[in-house]
């Protein structure tokens, strides 16, 4: 009961913001502060949860922006999914529902989907190249070596994409997961050192530090968890452009020659715009892009310490050798 006193309480929430969103006038566009060497001021906390899904859904197929009431439906199914209709949420018979997770300053909108680029809200078509190549991955079965890396503690949500929290796409075989990304390891903090933006994520305290200097790129043979990013200023907007992404590289089945041009402009005092285009000809016949604001959040960022999914390795192990004992052939290997 009381779950459920906090998901409708949640939901109440989202709802409210959802109207306000509809019915505020547009943001003034005032002039961002500048950091002592002159640059945009994007420093702060900054939440990046999103409720909106990345891909349009089908009934809303045309139709980029909901209306309120398709607005307050879609965010209500939701919440109940995210509350109750995920068995990944519960674990030792505690509740991970979104009164427990969600926090503040997640900002629904109306649009039906973050891509915003096919104007059709889709991912582009797999080539024939990534159908073969995540087919072949699907049939591996569940092992201890698949485990994703987030799941190792080796590093957090972004695993070489854009700056999402727990985004998945339902088109990618094998790759199936939740739309909505819900939960309190979505805040990143912005630094400006002189030379330099900094990006600590909350998630497993993942940092990109991204130089300003020109810099030329990394040799072809060299690579990194998050890519090698070099940014530079546009009038008032951060450009991120970052390559030579380790080729364990998850990201909705991108491969190591993917590209990642991200955005952000400062808004407001109180909203970052966050931008970012994807180009990988290996995955994708053509780049696109995706979009939505960050609120600002209130500091601090809490600690993540990285243990929860440690009893998935274990119990991964645990039902691989139950199975054994009882002579049963194990799908995919197990260990």
């Amino acid at each position: 009961m009381t779950s459920r006193i906090g998901v409708l309480g949640s939901l109440a929430l989202v709802v409210a913001s959802v109207l306000v969103a509809a019915q505020s006038p547009e943001r003034a566009q005032a002039p961002p502060a500048r950091t002592p060497d002159g640059q945009p001021n994007l420093q702060g906390v900054w939440q990046m949860n999103t409720y909106t899904p990345l891909e349009r859904p089908k009934e809303f197929a045309g139709k980029e922006f909901f209306t309120e009431a398709e607005a307050r439906d879609f965010f209500a199914k939701a919440a109940t999914y995210n509350a109750e209709g995920d068995p990944g949420l519960h674990y030792d018979n505690t509740e991970y529902g979104l009164d427990t997770w969600q926090q503040k300053g997640v900002r629904p909108n109306l649009r039906t989907s973050l891509i915003v680029d096919p104007p059709d809200g889709q991912l582009p078509p797999l080539t024939a190249e990534a159908q073969k190549r995540l087919s072949a991955a699907t049939g591996r079965g569940v092992r201890v070596q698949s485990r994703s890396v987030f799941e190792r503690c080796h590093t957090g949500y972004w695993r070489g994409g854009p700056m999402l929290k727990g985004v998945g796409s339902s088109s990618i075989p094998g790759l199936a997961g939740a739309n909505i990304g819900i939960g309190a390891e979505g805040e990143v903090q912005i630094l400006q050192p002189p030379g330099y933006i900094v990006i600590l994520a909350q998630s497993n305290n993942d940092v990109r530090i991204v130089p300003l200097d020109g810099r030329p790129p990394l040799s072809s043979t060299m690579s990194k968890w998050h890519g090698e990013p070099r940014g530079r200023f546009e009038g008032e907007t951060l450009v991120i452009e970052s390559s030579h992404f380790n080729e364990k590289l998850e990201f909705l089945g991108a491969t190591r020659a993917v590209r990642i041009v991200e955005r952000l402009t400062r808004v407001d005092a109180d909203t970052l715009r966050y931008r970012a285009t994807v180009s990988d000809p290996n995955t994708w016949p053509r780049p696109w892009s995706l979009e939505l604001d960050w609120p600002k959040a209130e500091p601090p960022i809490f600690e993540f310490a990285c243990h929860e999914s440690n009893y998935g390795l274990f119990n991964v192990l645990r039902g691989a050798r139950v199975q054994q004992s009882r002579g049963l052939r194990i799908g995919g290997g197990g260990n």
